[in-house]
């Protein structure tokens, strides 16, 4: 399977492959359009949203990795003060938080077990 390419990539590629039948023009066209993707799809700050989530997920991580408990997501509400601080903080908003740190979906960093359609989750 081909590896997928960035549309800069491409435009690199084109300019690769036929460079020597394009003209100049054409190539410096090329050039600036990788350019301009580029800057367009640049590093961007992450908003302020997603910088309280990491906080919140770092924090998580730390009680996790501190106690060595298995805790349910409503367990880990109760327990973790940042959670407990969160006024309606909701279970689903738990999952998000945490779901690219978990090993199915992201990198593995919590652990996930099922006892009895039961989750738990914890430090491995």
């Amino acid at each position: 399977m081909a590896k997928k390419m960035t549309i800069v990539e491409q435009y690199e590629e084109i300019v690769a492959k036929y460079g020597e039948v394009m003209t100049e023009d054409e190539i410096a066209f090329l050039k600036e359009r990788a350019e301009l993707h580029a800057k367009k799809n640049g590093n961007r700050k992450p908003t302020a949203q997603q910088l309280k989530n990491k906080a919140v997920a770092d924090e998580v991580i730390a009680y996790l990795t501190e106690t060595k408990e298995h805790l349910q997501i409503k367990e880990m509400i109760k327990k973790i003060p940042c959670l407990a601080a969160i006024e309606n903080c909701t279970p689903q908003y738990v999952v998000g938080v945490l779901r690219p740190y978990c090993e199915s979906k992201g990198d593995g960093t919590i652990k996930k077990e099922e006892i009895k359609g039961t989750s738990y989750f914890y430090i491995g």
